[in-house]
């Protein structure tokens, strides 16, 4: 099944991201149920219960769960239960799964809501279908978020359109301030964010319409897995871009030009899907040997190798579409990317191919085949040199 995250052509991606979200809700409400009982504890109030779980919508792909999963690893006690079990709730509320909230938390770690990253030692919260209202102890209130009206999209909640980002004509997701990295990845490395943001929303909106009307395929497969964007500062040549294990639905990128976003888009939420799965399994087995990594310039795990491959086959068949797309795309531009992007994958394949077979698991497989054999039928990749594998 997991075979329908290596493209959007190879099967109900939607309905597997479903099923795979509600898999990692309950997964956490386990842990959290396990953690209350070692520390001899009532269960924390919860969102839902584990056992009523079995789809869930895939905008519940969202940082907040992300951060409950942080916090639990981190703090295990009574104001650190209640705290996850707040996140989840804001979590399940800006999802839609709850109509309403009104609770007060001790917080222990930084609250996520909506792009938001909320710094105080305690905080009530009151919700409606419209409205979600923030408050400090002293009855002020540090974050009022109103729900943007969107036909067709998913909910999303901010203080101002400003704050919102179309993608195309039936989706929306909210920009980031993206303070939550300092506190919860410290050693991780920050890149400079954008001191244009309203440029870059333009030019994003831009790319998000070229996609919709050139791959609609592609154009679902990042709408439903994107929830938060932070734009970083731009570097002289190409783009620069990251997502995050940690912290789903979140993806950072500068931008270029129209085709230059639409590469980001594509490769940052194909890391969101193969996220998905890692949160429920390992795509290569312990014993699987490193191999050099054309992108990093160094020996690499063999799933390292494999995320990379799935990510830039994507963004090659996504690219594929765009040559149809006539005067709306600078074809020079275009052929270039096409030409690096290919060569990445040769090398990347050339190291995934010998040790597939024996070292990828099940679910590793599931992706790697179906996404290879598509480059083999577009004929990216060379048949004489590379052959058909069995998906």
């Amino acid at each position: 099944m997991s075979a329908a995250f290596s493209t959007p052509y190879d099967g109900d991606f939607q309905g597997l991201a479903e099923q795979v979200v509600a898999s990692s809700l309950q997964s956490i409400l386990r842990k959290i149920a396990s953690a209350a009982e070692q520390l001899n504890l009532p269960p924390p109030p919860l969102p839902c219960q584990e056992q009523a779980l079995e789809r869930l919508p895939t905008h519940c792909w969202r940082p907040e769960l992300g951060a409950a999963i942080m916090g639990l690893a981190h703090q295990r006690s009574e104001k650190g239960l209640q705290w996850i079990a707040g996140q989840l709730q804001v979590m399940a509320f800006l999802s839609g799964i709850l109509p309403s909230i009104q609770f007060c938390m001790d917080c222990p770690h930084p609250l996520s809501v909506a792009g938001h990253f909320l710094q105080e030692p305690w905080l009530a919260l009151v919700g409606d279908p419209q409205r979600l209202t923030i408050l400090d102890r002293g009855g002020k209130a540090v974050l009022e978020l109103d729900r943007v009206a969107s036909s067709g999209a998913s909910p999303v909640w901010a203080r101002c359109q400003d704050e919102v980002l179309s993608l195309g004509s039936c989706a929306v997701a909210v920009l980031n301030q993206n303070r939550w990295m300092d506190y919860w990845l410290p050693s991780g490395s920050t890149r400079p964010f954008s001191t244009n943001p309203k440029e870059e929303l333009a030019k994003y909106q831009e790319a998000f319409g070229l996609l919709e009307e050139a791959a609609p395929e592609y154009y679902r497969w990042v709408t439903s897995v994107l929830c938060e964007m932070a734009f970083l500062e731009r570097v002289p040549r190409g783009t620069v871009s990251g997502s995050f294990l940690a912290y789903p639905g979140h993806i950072q990128a500068s931008v270029w030009t129209p085709i230059s976003s639409i590469i980001v888009l594509i490769h940052e939420c194909s890391h969101q899907y193969f996220n998905m799965l890692i949160w429920h399994g390992p795509m290569a087995r312990p014993d699987a040997p490193e191999v050099w990594s054309v992108l990093k310039k160094t020996a690499r795990k063999l799933d390292r190798v494999l995320i990379g491959f799935h990510a830039f086959g994507n963004v090659l068949l996504g690219l594929g579409r765009l040559l149809d797309a006539g005067p709306k795309v600078d074809e020079a531009d275009l052929r270039g990317q096409i030409d690096w992007h290919l060569e990445l994958v040769l090398a990347l394949d050339q190291q995934l191919l010998p040790l597939s077979d024996a070292y990828l698991t099940d679910m590793g497989k599931a992706l790697y085949l179906p996404l290879r054999n598509r480059l083999l039928a577009a004929e990216f990749l060379p048949t004489d040199r590379f052959p058909l594998a069995s998906a």
